[in-house]
């Protein structure tokens, strides 16, 4: 019977507040950043979340999960590649940008569905997480 209860009130709930819900269950602590979005650490990683009420689908996005220097030719070709590598046979999309200290800053982002249908979401959270994490290759 609390189970139904529960599932009845996730699906009343908004996107970012069933997101924020589902975080806590996995023991993180989500903090609202200015531009929006989650801020959160898992398995020692700092990600962050795009999470808009009114929208199913979520931005998982691991920032700054490499970096290295524009003036580095040899390292900046192996990023290049490696991104466009990931991007052609992921399901992961994988940028890089270059900041104002001239280092090249490379980002993970992984869109997904995130609604109370999804059976075990705090499994399915976890797993999507594990993913973008394994989707490291530079």
């Amino acid at each position: 019977m609390q189970q139904k209860e529960d599932t009845d009130m996730e699906e009343t709930m908004g996107t970012k507040e069933l997101a924020t819900k589902v975080l806590r269950e996995i023991g993180c602590s989500p903090q609202d950043t200015e531009e929006g979005r989650m801020r959160f650490d898992y398995q020692g990683i700092t990600f962050l979340m795009e999470a808009v009420d009114d929208v199913l689908f979520v931005n998982l996005i691991w920032p700054w999960c490499y970096s290295c220097s524009k003036f580095d030719i040899d390292e900046l070709a192996r990023v290049r590649q490696a991104v466009n590598e990931m991007n052609a046979r992921g399901t992961v999309t994988v940028f890089y940008v270059i900041t104002d200290s001239d280092e090249v800053a490379v980002h993970i982002k992984k869109n997904f569905l995130l609604v109370p249908q999804v059976p075990e979401l705090d499994n399915y959270l976890k797993m999507i997480s594990k993913h973008s994490i394994n989707s490291e290759v530079l």
